[in-house]
């Protein structure tokens, strides 16, 4: 079954056609060229039906039946005309061609297609037409969907949305003879995630009073405790070898990886506000100068246990407000377990991981970001990015969004793994005949690929 050509009876689109417009009948390349207009009864009735001599009988594939294109000048009218396919009980009539069968004339596309919309773009107006048949991937919906519909601040929601997108590449790029497709397409590849720990700089205004002196003193552990251990290195193997070896780059990078945690942890206490100043309890009232703290083995070490043995309070009937201790340590044991040896680090704040170690690193950062909701602020400040371990121009991310959301949609279409929202089950599968909306989905096509493909 081939969407051949869609019926706009008169007046309906002024802005486009005209006031008191008649009725418009656009061909999208079928077998058959269609002219329809309606009769004295507002009924609508084929007029004329030719031959198109362009047509080509499975040119694409057999499982395609027709790639049509909608082509104009900047507002014109185009997205409109692609909005109006997944109208649902529009005013529109819809031309189908069946195989050795009269075509047919339906007044909504949702009757017989799963109707798919992607653009780029935050299409934020068609938000709420999610329904049925009508699959929304646009920027805008996948940003919600890969959040779960959590009521998050901007710079949180695009954190989790660029790491669920991470994923959907990696699973795009890990499909079967894939890369021969890419290389036609001059589309770089790569197999390596390069994940940068980002600075976070405190300012100590709303962090709880009782947990200052620790911050700053887990620190200083850090600082002293990268200078011991470069120092024992150094008494071993003499100072020119650990130059020429960098034995200590691994250092640097696994202290300041365990830093910026810390200072991302305490910058969501910033985040929170004043509310817990005074709020801040250490078990047993323990100090900074406590012995059990004092003679930690390292600062990861007494990091864990300020975790461990703090906690806040609001008042004395109320319950306790406890860090989310196994969330932090699982990050941080994480991360540090795949940290590349000396001679492959250059930047002691970067590394390289394979797709795997990525996806495992990412997962429990997104359950660490996640782990704060209930009880503390989000905080703006990215602590970790992750990116190809390749440069890739913006039209080159955006090929890599298209075909990897696509892929990922029918992964999970057909692995009926879609999350259930209030909206409508998405797991469920209405029909085998696809009807694939892409707005603007060619920008990031170089005219060179154009012409090679």
């Amino acid at each position: 079954m081939r969407l051949s050509a869609i019926y706009i009876p008169g007046g309906i689109l002024p802005h486009i056609f005209g006031e008191d417009h008649k009725g418009q009948t656009i061909n999208f390349g079928g077998k058959y060229i269609y002219t329809f207009e309606e009769d004295s009864e507002d009924q609508i009735v084929l007029k004329e039906k030719k031959d198109n001599l362009k047509y080509i009988e499975n040119f694409w594939l057999n499982n395609i039946q027709l790639v049509s294109a909608i082509v104009g000048e900047n507002g014109t009218g185009k997205t409109t005309i692609l909005n109006s396919l997944r109208g649902h009980y529009s005013f529109y009539k819809f031309i189908y061609e069946v195989l050795d069968s009269d075509e047919q004339i339906i007044s909504d596309n949702a009757e017989i297609n799963e109707i798919i919309y992607y653009s780029a773009f935050f299409n934020i107006n068609i938000s709420d037409s999610e329904n049925g048949n009508f699959r929304d991937l646009s920027k805008h919906q996948m940003m919600i969907d890969d959040t779960e519909h959590e009521n998050l601040d901007l710079a949180t929601l695009l954190e989790l949305h660029n790491s669920e997108n991470l994923k959907r590449w990696i699973k795009f790029i890990e499909l079967k003879d894939l890369n021969n497709l890419l290389e036609k397409m001059s589309l770089p590849t790569f197999d390596k995630i390069k994940i940068k720990i980002n600075h976070i700089h405190i300012e100590s205004h709303d962090t709880s009073y009782q947990f200052r002196p620790f911050f700053e003193a887990l620190k200083e552990k850090i600082d002293n405790e990268r200078t011991n251990r470069e120092q024992a290195i150094i008494d071993i193997i003499g100072v020119k070898e650990f130059q020429k070896k960098k034995a200590g780059k691994k250092i640097r990078l696994e202290l300041e990886v365990i830093r910026r945690v810390i200072s991302k942890v305490q910058n969501i206490l910033e985040r929170s506000g004043n509310k817990y100043l005074q709020e801040g309890y250490i078990n047993g009232g323990k100090t900074i100068d406590s012995k059990v703290f004092q003679e930690a083995l390292n600062s990861k070490d007494a990091f864990y246990w300020f975790l461990e043995n703090s906690y806040i309070q609001l008042s004395e009937k109320s319950d306790k407000i406890l860090f989310p201790t196994d969330e932090i340590k699982t990050l941080i044991e994480t991360i540090l377990s795949y940290l590349p040896e000396n001679e492959d680090i250059d930047n002691w704040t970067e590394f390289d991981v394979n797709f795997s170690q990525a996806l495992e690193i990412n997962k429990a950062y997104e359950k660490f970001l996640l782990a704060f909701r209930d009880n503390f602020a989000y905080d703006k400040k990215v602590l970790m990015t992750f990116n190809p371990s390749r440069n890739l121009s913006s039209g080159e991310k955006g090929l890599y969004d298209l075909f990897s959301v696509l892929n990922d949609f029918n992964f999970r279409t057909e692995n009926k793994i879609h999350k259930d929202y209030s909206i409508f089950n998405k797991r469920k599968k209405l029909s085998t005949n696809f009807l694939i909306l892409l707005d603007e989905a060619d920008l990031g096509f170089h005219p060179e690929w154009k012409k090679g493909i």
